[in-house]
């Protein structure tokens, strides 16, 4: 009796990871869909590229971090430079707190 509690404690535990990581992913790609919606609206002239001006109104995050998101110093910030940003600041954020991140 007390081999069946642990396998069942043990699969529920791994059921319980497992719905955790499916809402976080989901959450991850909502996140992703938007970020990518925004960027296509602020970026007028369809170059994948966002100038300061065009990360004013629809990408506010962006423009007020500009500078530091602008990894190669072109003048202007791509999706994968934005990503970059924002895993350089959850992991920066992970260690302050003392948390680890994947």
């Amino acid at each position: 009796m007390k081999k069946l509690s642990v396998v069942v404690f043990a699969s529920v535990a791994v059921l319980s990871s497992s719905l955790v990581w499916a809402e976080d992913s989901a959450r991850a790609e909502q996140i992703a869909q938007i970020m990518q919606d925004r960027f296509t609206s602020a970026d007028k002239n369809a170059d994948a590229q966002l100038t300061p001006e065009e990360a004013k109104g629809k990408m506010p995050y962006v423009s007020r971090n500009f500078a530091q998101i602008d990894a190669d110093k072109s003048g202007t910030v791509t999706q994968a430079e934005i990503r970059q940003h924002a895993v350089n600041v959850r992991s920066a954020n992970a260690s302050a707190s003392g948390n680890v991140t994947q």
